[in-house]
């Protein structure tokens, strides 16, 4: 079968070149990082597990090449190849896109190989972090965040001359992702919106924490986020 051809972006470089210009001590310290770390579901967890791990790393290399891990992590997946292969593949392919924003040198290629070759070799956690993103990305809508704005509105009468009553209202805003795009959702609520809501969201936690316990008891591995 003809290998897959594959190119680095250029949003890749910088991480790549920050791959290959970690110290030898540094790299091990993050290999090392990388096979204890547990999987997780966020991979803003991930990242911070494995920098708590290497500490001499500045915590902005770590997240760009775990950014970047990750994104070779599902290439690998989807192109089926052995290890070693996948390594020298992407590895000629940064030194074919060599230049003055890339500057990979053939020296640097053998680099970018050995360690991606080490990377992958050890990448459970890696992998399973990997997967569980795309299970839990590859949806229509991808909440975001939620914002709560109270205000009281007035009641005229019927000549609008004096106020004879007031409400109460609330307004949620739901942020979320559809598609590439971020849009925004406001729903009205009023005292009685906010308890069946309420009630909605504690029998979820509640319905986690069951499938939680039934996940125990079966030994099967329980990927969650952190608070």
């Amino acid at each position: 079968m003809d290998k897959p051809e594959a190119t680095i972006p250029e949003d890749a470089y910088s991480a790549i070149q920050a791959l290959v210009e970690l110290g030898t001590k540094d790299f091990d310290a993050l290999v090392d990082a990388l096979s204890k770390a547990k999987p997780a579901i966020d991979p803003s967890d991930f990242c911070k597990h494995l920098s708590e791990q290497s500490p001499q790393i500045k915590f902005s290399v770590i997240a760009s090449i775990l950014d970047e891990l990750f994104r070779m992590e599902v290439a690998r997946e989807s192109w089926n190849l052995p290890v070693p292969e996948f390594a020298k593949h992407l590895a000629d392919a940064a030194l074919e896109e060599a230049s003055e924003e890339f500057p990979i040198t053939p020296e640097s290629r053998d680099v970018l190989e050995a360690r991606l070759s080490r990377i992958f070799e050890s990448r459970k956690a890696l992998s399973l972090t990997a997967k569980a993103l795309s299970i839990v990305t590859d949806q229509p809508h991808l909440f975001y965040s939620a914002k709560l704005l109270s205000d009281i509105r007035p009641v005229f009468n019927e000549s609008g001359k004096s106020i004879d009553a007031m409400v109460i209202l609330h307004n949620l805003r739901i942020h979320y992702g559809d598609g590439e795009e971020h849009k925004d959702f406001v729903v009205t609520l009023d005292r009685r919106d906010i308890k069946k809501l309420r009630s909605v969201l504690e029998r979820a936690e509640q319905k986690a924490e069951t499938l939680r316990a039934f996940l125990k008891l079966s030994q099967t591995e329980y990927l969650d986020v952190e608070d």
